[in-house]
Order: C-alpha cells, then structure tokens, then sequence
C-alpha cells in the first residue's frame, strides 16, 4: 500500500474512472477486513498472474512534470 503523497494522490485522479471504482472497492474490502480482523477468503487473492502494478506509469509522469517545472523555474 502507497502512502499518499501529493504525486500518489494526483495519479490516483489520473486513472480511468473504473480504475479508481475497482482501487476504491479494494481499499473498502481491506479496511473491513482489518476492522473485523478476518482475512480474504483464498478464492478471492490476486494471483501472480492477475497483479500488474496499475498506478506506476501515473506516478513516474507526475514524477517528471514536477521535475520539469522545478527545472523550468531555475531558468
């Protein structure tokens, strides 16, 4: 789990809006479990296969706008 730092939180506003449904539901369900203490059924666990990390390429974009407008501002 991310912490949500100003990049994380605008590359999270930059996913397909039923990405953002589907990462909400995920966050919903674990704070549930947490507060309950239960754990995923197995049936339910993201393979290897399935996991693919969505919100990377959001965030290294966000990374180098900021980069490059801190470098637009030194010139």
């Amino acid at each position: 789990m991310l912490v949500e730092y100003p990049e994380i939180q605008e590359a999270v506003l930059r996913l397909p809006k039923e990405e953002q449904e589907a990462r909400m539901k995920r966050i919903q369900v674990a704070g549930q479990l947490n507060g309950t203490g239960k754990i995923l059924p197995k049936e339910q666990w993201t393979t290897p296969e399935q996991d693919r990390p969505y919100l990377r390429d959001y965030i290294l974009q966000v990374q180098q706008e900021i980069k490059d407008r801190e470098a637009f501002r030194r010139k």
